[in-house]
């Protein structure tokens, strides 16, 4: 049985990065969706050919189109109505917020790739959502899993929600002083854009995820833990209060993820397991080693600090990636621009609107290069 019916029309935004690919091949083995819109920041060359081999008419350049994405979406709407109508939405970093705001603003149900729109959106982005009555469903491997599982009877009697990770490329790495972002960018397990694999080796993505668990499944902070679990078989754990336990199992793939958010999952997303070769080995993640995870209490508590986390975060990689600081400068970054916003803090207490996640994503990144300049000599 389908976890959810399908809705016939879906726009991708974000159509030419590693998500919008797998899902527009993944749609092009079925009848029962139309791609109606697709987007992407500035590959032109390769949006053009995807509007060839899928047939879509409506394409949307961002950094080249006069017409902005608020725009290109309504034109899609005047043909394909909203209640008919997903949007995938794969779109990297914050700009991906903007996005959602808009999908929600109009009423679309949005498949969601972009962590940041519940990172720094919170509660704020969650709540227009809902009194647009536009659903959010997760397509990351762990909160899709996490859906899937509090959907069953046991529900009321869940004690804790445990996210797994692979651990990144330095799970047993000691020395940390001499890695490149060449290193930095080769997940174990998973084939991910520069960034998201940058996050994955420091494990900030894992930080990310853990305020996504809590805005999207109203948990307490205590109910939320990671694990390593170095194959990836194991995408998330559900711990019942007699301690029992309830995992969500598949080989590494975003093709699962995305085929249950479309409701596609009534035939095989990905290959079987190979019993003979798995091994469900956990550990507890060191956080002296990866210390991102060492903010996760601090920042449950403050939705400023959570998008002073992403701003300072956003910067600090886009400067290691360049080769302008060290990999634990990612880290050092991040930290003090948390540490030092007062102001953060206070718009943190005030945060109501779209507009004041703005000013405060665009003070933390003030911020952010401000320390990156005193420490590194960059900017």
């Amino acid at each position: 049985m389908r976890r959810i019916k399908p809705k016939p029309y879906t726009i991708v935004l974000g159509a030419t990065g590693s998500v919008g690919s797998q899902a527009i091949d993944m749609l092009s083995k079925t009848d029962e969706i139309r791609i109606v819109g697709l987007s992407c920041k500035k590959s032109a060359g390769k949006i053009y050919k995807l509007k060839k081999t899928t047939g879509c008419d409506k394409i949307h350049v961002a950094d080249e189109s006069a017409c902005d994405l608020r725009s290109f979406i309504s034109e899609i709407l005047m043909d394909f109505p909203a209640e008919q109508t997903t949007a995938l939405n794969a779109i990297s970093g914050f700009a991906g917020l903007e996005a959602s705001f808009i999908l929600a603003d109009m009423g679309i149900s949005t498949l969601l790739a972009n962590k940041e729109s519940v990172v720094t959106g919170g509660e704020v982005y969650l709540k227009h959502a809902k009194s647009k009555g536009a659903d959010v469903i997760p397509v990351d491997s762990e909160h899709s899993s996490l859906w899937t599982l509090l959907k069953g009877p046991w529900k009321p009697k869940v004690k804790k929600a445990i996210i797994t990770c692979s651990g990144g490329p330095f799970r047993d790495r000691s020395d940390f002083k001499r890695i490149t972002p060449e290193e930095a960018t080769k997940n174990p397990n998973w084939n991910m854009g520069p960034k998201i694999s940058v996050d994955s080796s420091t494990l900030a993505n894992k930080l990310s995820e853990v305020i996504e668990a809590k805005n999207l499944f109203n948990l307490k902070p205590e109910q939320i833990e990671v694990v390593i679990q170095k194959n990836s078989h194991v995408h998330s754990l559900l711990q019942l209060a007699d301690n029992s336990y309830i995992a969500e199992l598949s080989v590494p793939s975003m093709a699962l993820p995305i085929a249950k958010a479309y409701g596609l999952d009534d035939s095989p997303a990905v290959r079987e397991i190979d019993w003979s070769d798995l091994r469900l080995e956990f550990s507890k993640p060191d956080v002296k080693r990866f210390p991102f995870l060492s903010l996760a209490y601090e920042l449950l508590q403050s939705h400023g600090k959570c998008i002073a986390f992403n701003a300072a975060n956003e910067e600090a990689v886009r400067l290691f990636l360049s080769g302008a600081i060290p990999f634990s400068g990612i880290y050092e970054i991040v930290k003090k621009t948390i540490r030092k916003s007062t102001d953060i803090e206070k718009a943190g207490q005030k945060i109501k609107t779209l507009d004041d996640i703005r000013n405060a994503d665009k003070s933390a990144r003030k911020a952010a290069l401000e320390i990156a300049a005193r420490l590194y000599g960059c900017s």
